[in-house]
């Protein structure tokens, strides 16, 4: 992560108290570690996303079947409503 005595020892190079250098180091790791993704909160974001594509792929696969069997028993009463029509005429 930060080397928090390298960089104390940078500011205090530069003229920073000891309390001021370690001060800043605190505050800047806090909102390091506060604001910012580690590898394993990417590889876990990455792994719900990729459950979650796998259950919208599925449910897309379910709904194309749904659709089909619709379309068919709509067109199989399409048929059976013609050919009732064609004996009638």
């Amino acid at each position: 992560m930060i080397d928090a005595v390298k960089y104390t020892q940078q500011l205090e190079s530069a003229r920073f108290t000891r309390k001021q250098a370690q001060t800043t180091v605190r505050i800047l790791y806090d909102l390091l570690e506060q604001n910012l993704a580690s590898k394993k909160d990417i590889h876990e974001l990455d792994k719900r996303i990729h459950e979650l594509d796998l259950k919208f792929s599925h449910e897309i696969e379910k709904s194309g079947f749904r659709l089909t069997i619709k379309l068919g028993a709509m067109l199989a009463l399409a048929i059976t409503i013609l050919a009732s029509l064609i004996k009638l005429f």
